[in-house]
């Protein structure tokens, strides 16, 4: 049986958001859009498979990790330097590939 995930739907493209806490208080992000939102929002939901999910975790993981580090307060797993634009010992010193701010 397939298991469904509800979700927020971008108001941008209309893809469904991933739960990602990569930006502070922005608990779903749509990374090709750059559009963000709160845990408690009123956008339409849409419903995708986890295995779904898990293909768009993938494909936007590195975009996802560098907001963290850059945007979300995360900090290197390796110095403990906490945000900033690079890391060279963890290799956040990569270009977005997907994510566009709007």
């Amino acid at each position: 049986m397939t298991e469904l995930v509800s979700l927020p739907k971008c108001p941008e493209c209309g893809e469904a958001m991933i739960p990602s806490m990569c930006i502070a208080y922005k608990e779903y992000v749509c990374i090709p859009c750059g559009y963000s939102v709160e845990f408690c929002n009123s956008l339409n939901k849409i419903e995708i498979t986890e295995k779904e999910l898990d293909r768009m975790r993938s494909k936007y993981e590195k975009d996802i990790n560098k907001l963290a580090f850059t945007n979300g307060g995360a900090s290197c797993g390796t110095c403990n330097k906490k945000g900033g634009n690079n890391c060279k010992k963890c290799n956040i010193d990569y270009d977005f590939e997907y994510w566009r701010i709007n």
